[in-house]
């Protein structure tokens, strides 16, 4: 892709790629728009974009970046930002997707069914959040220091050790967090399982357990179990479920 600048206006939407291709937004190339409803860069499956430029939208269910189908790569070394009701920088709806940043992504990022994975080198602040939805493991792994609210509805959460997040990270029945990352605050309603096998899951923040909640420990030995840090304060109700 050569270096442009797409401005999208009322009900027009940016670049659509189908199927096993490779585009590049240059450093000096944009697209940007303000209308709701509309994308920016949209996908199918088995696609590789990679973002030197910059990808911006605004208006309510707006999107930035839209993957609709499986075994879609992003690479983003500029900028992805989205604003409004509703609007996501980047969502993703299939499975076997990736997301690399090593720029600076501004907005929500929606990661739906299936095995995703979200490697962060680069900055992902603002009051934006992170969303897992559906089935299947999401893999963080870097640090993250958005201050929105982030929601695991369904599946898992999965932090590597290099991986923190910031803001509010709220576990819908049916979701749950674990790995041996650091969170920011939880509100826990579903499962919380420090670990992959025996490991620490550090909560810098506070810890509220609902009643309907469990916080799942491995023990493997009298000497070897997991470990949930908590640094803040800790509400516990639920149930604590040694496996």
């Amino acid at each position: 892709m050569e270096s442009v600048s797409l401005i999208l206006t009322q009900r027009g939407n940016g670049i659509h790629v189908y199927d096993n291709n490779t585009i590049t937004n240059t450093a000096t190339g944009s697209i940007t728009g303000n209308s709701t409803g509309l994308w920016g860069i949209r996908v199918n499956t088995g696609n590789t974009v990679v973002n030197n430029g910059t990808v911006s939208v605004s208006g309510t269910n707006s999107i930035a970046f839209l993957a609709q189908g499986d075994n879609n790569t992003l690479t983003n070394n500029g900028t992805l930002s989205a604003l409004g009701t509703d609007s996501y920088t980047a969502k993703f709806l299939g499975t076997g997707n990736a997301l690399v940043n090593s720029g600076t992504i501004s907005g929500n990022l929606w990661f739906d069914a299936g095995s995703n994975t979200f490697t962060n080198n680069g900055t992902f602040n603002g009051s934006g959040g992170l969303y897992k939805a559906g089935s299947g493991t999401l893999t963080i792994s870097g640090v993250n220091t958005y201050t929105g609210q982030g929601t695991v509805s369904e599946g898992q959460l999965f932090l590597t050790s290099s991986a923190s997040l910031g803001g509010t990270l709220t576990v819908n029945p049916g979701g749950t967090v674990g790995g041996y990352g650091t969170l920011s605050n939880v509100n826990n309603n579903g499962i919380v399982s420090p670990g992959g096998s025996i490991g620490t899951l550090t909560i810098n923040g506070n810890y509220y357990q609902e009643s309907q909640a469990k916080l799942q420990i491995e023990i493997a030995s009298t000497s070897s179990n997991d470990l949930l840090a908590i640094n803040g304060s800790a509400d516990l109700k639920g149930v604590l479920e040694t496996i």
